[in-house]
Order: C-alpha cells, then sequence, then structure tokens
C-alpha cells in the first residue's frame, strides 16, 4: 500500500521470523524502505542488509548519507506528469502511441548522491 506504517508492521513481523538471516530488502517506495530502517533499528540486531527504495525521497538521501540505505531511483513526479500529459496530446490528436512509455530512472547511491536532489 505503499504506507510506512504498514510497512513497519510488516518489516517487524519479517524481522521477528528471519531476524539475522535478512541480507536485503527492495521497498516500493521509499516511504516504506524508512519502515524497514525503524524496524531495523527497534529490533537492536547489529545486521547491514542491502536496502533499496524508490522514489527520491529526501528521508532516502539522508538514510543514503547515513550509511542506512544502498540506493534510491529516482522517479520524479513532473516527469511522470509531463510524460503523461505529452502522451494523452498525441492521443487526442488521433496520433499512435506506444502501449508502454518507458520512465528514465536514475539510481543514486553513496558514489553519485552529490549530483542530485531529492525528488521531493
Amino acid at each position: 500500500d505503499f504506507d510506512q506504517q504498514k510497512a513497519l508492521v510488516a518489516s517487524r513481523d519479517l524481522i521477528t521470523k528471519f531476524g539475522d538471516q535478512i541480507d536485503g530488502v527492495y521497498a516500493e517506495d521509499d516511504a516504506m524502505a524508512a519502515g524497514f530502517l525503524q524496524a531495523l533499528e527497534e529490533s537492536g540486531l547489529d545486521i547491514k542488509p542491502v536496502v533499496l527504495g524508490i522514489g527520491g525521497m529526501k528521508m532516502a538521501f539522508d538514510a543514503i548519507n547515513a550509511g542506512q540505505m544502498s540506493s534510491t531511483i529516482m522517479q520524479p513526479p513532473f516527469e511522470n506528469g509531463r510524460l503523461a500529459i505529452e502522451t494523452l496530446v498525441k492521443v487526442m490528436a488521433g496520433e499512435t502511441v506506444d502501449a508502454v512509455v518507458p520512465l528514465e530512472n536514475t539510481v543514486v547511491t553513496k558514489d553519485n548522491i552529490g549530483d542530485y536532489e531529492p525528488a521531493f
């Protein structure tokens, strides 16, 4: 549900069940990654799983700088909106458009974080 609180609850359960067996977490949203990071901190486990998120949120940038997250994938909302409007205009003009309009994504890591600003 792209909900930090639900991710926190689910992560608590996963950490309780799997503990130090967790090598990595892929979250479909940076807020969900934050839920996992909170649950991990609460657990007191001394593990350092690879944590990846999507969205390019400021909290993800902060977590990357702190060494808690490995990366976030930037999906700037303004770019998504621009592509949606451009595609809609083409459809309304009777033009044929591709079934899938790919979005350019940028992976932000500790190695390139200084080159980017959070999406939001």
